[in-house]
């Protein structure tokens, strides 16, 4: 009962039928998780391919000298780990150390019997690879981030795609994410306010959206 009270508005199963869900549901394991609990470490093999239901996650890896690299963070419709075809099986594999933001929780599905699911719905199978490109878009994202944007881009690029969660994290988890120190957010932030590109007025509203593109394109 508890998978379908929780699956019932999630995108990844909304609209399936009763039967559908009844044969995903025997396959899967809903978990839940606390803020700053420690989920998975990298290269994690694990059983299930979990999907995020509520709540936010942060994807890390840690260098040779112990400092955190943060990768993306993994919200509510998002695949927590990576799928890969190994012969004829399925790995969920993970690509970070997995830590959570926030609390929520996520459904877990069964990687040996995502063959049988997949040939018994097919619906499911096109929404699993939807999901799959989702986090794939994400990944890209955190790569061009990283490699291309220097810190101003970094903060400008988040500014323009995700607000919400701009405004929602704390200053130190913004700056984890971007890989920049928290001193220096708060610099460039102090900048953009007196170019009048962005008001903060308890959350920040962007004034000028050109201008914050310009910063990165």
């Amino acid at each position: 009962m508890e998978f379908f009270t929780t699956a019932v508005n999630v995108p990844l199963f909304k609209g399936l039928s009763s039967r559908d869900l009844e044969l995903i549901a025997a396959q899967s394991h809903i978990r839940t998780f606390k803020k700053g609990e420690l989920l998975f470490y990298e290269g994690d093999d694990l059983p299930y391919w979990f999907y995020v239901v509520e709540g936010s996650l942060r994807a890390y890896k840690t260098s040779n000298d112990s400092h955190e690299i943060s990768i993306c963070t993994i919200d509510q419709g998002m695949a927590v780990n990576d799928m890969r075809l190994s012969g004829h099986q399925y790995q969920a594999l993970t690509f970070g150390t997995i830590e959570a933001q926030e609390k929520g929780s996520m459904i877990g599905i069964k990687t040996s019997a995502l063959p049988l699911l997949f040939t018994q719905i097919p619906e499911f199978t096109l929404r699993c690879f939807h999901t799959a490109l989702i986090s794939v878009e994400n990944y890209q994202r955190a790569f061009y981030n990283g490699m291309v944007l220097d810190a101003m881009g970094k903060v400008a690029f988040m500014l323009a795609h995700d607000l919400e969660k701009f405004n929602r994290l704390k200053k130190q988890e913004i700056a984890a994410l971007l890989n920049i120190q928290p001193e220096t957010l708060s610099r460039l932030l102090g900048k953009l306010v007196r170019k009048e590109i962005i008001r903060t007025d308890g959350e920040i509203i962007l004034l000028d959206t050109d201008a914050i593109k310009s910063l990165y394109n």
